[in-house]
């Protein structure tokens, strides 16, 4: 995130562009998977080909290894991190520091998410006007969680902060104050010691 925002200027939006362009594809470049960046179409959707081929193809990087829930019926890879859209959220539009009013070390960029089944390349990510803010919640599927956050590591999950920080957080956490983390303008100052 920091590798495309000193290139570009600003941090990336859930979805870049105007051709519904996933935040995961536009970083291709800056984790060293030019060749995947290269190969994808955007004046197409992202399960057209060659785009849906594309999707076949791992990414280390949004692969969580303990995630018992990688692929889809046809083999695509699913990601384990999703960014946070929504009431407040980072994700909504590209984004410079400055806009995180909240401060970069109080508010979240992205979740992990193995419980929100969602292809690598399909420009989707957490709501949080539609999930439940919580860790680990149950969902209404197996392998799939209602919550803003879930792993397959128990009892919490991986978040990332705009500071390029991560941290493990608790399914304890006070729904209260992860909405606090999750917005970048609430004029809420979290004490760290708190999650």
């Amino acid at each position: 995130m920091h590798n495309y925002l000193d290139n570009e200027g600003r941090f990336p939006g859930s979805v870049t562009d105007d051709q519904m362009v996933s935040w995961r594809v536009s970083l291709l470049p800056y984790i060293d998977h030019v060749s995947h960046y290269r190969s994808y179409d955007s004046q197409r959707s992202w399960d057209q080909l060659p785009n849906d081929k594309l999707a076949l193809q791992r990414v280390p990087t949004y692969v969580c290894p303990t995630s018992g829930n990688q692929h889809d019926t046809r083999g695509r890879w699913r990601s384990a991190y999703s960014m946070p859209t929504g009431p407040g959220a980072i994700g909504n539009v590209s984004r410079d520091i400055a806009d995180i009013v909240d401060g970069t070390s109080d508010t979240i960029m992205i979740v992990e998410a193995c419980g929100f089944p969602v292809i690598w390349t399909q420009p989707r990510d957490i709501d949080l006007a539609v999930q439940t803010p919580g860790i680990n919640l149950n969902g209404s599927k197996p392998n799939e969680s209602d919550g803003w956050i879930s792993s397959y590591h128990r009892p919490g999950g991986h978040v990332l902060f705009a500071d390029g920080h991560v941290r493990y957080l608790f399914s304890t956490i006070d729904p209260a104050l992860l909405k606090k983390l999750m917005t970048i303008d609430g004029n809420d100052s979290v004490d760290p010691n708190a999650y």
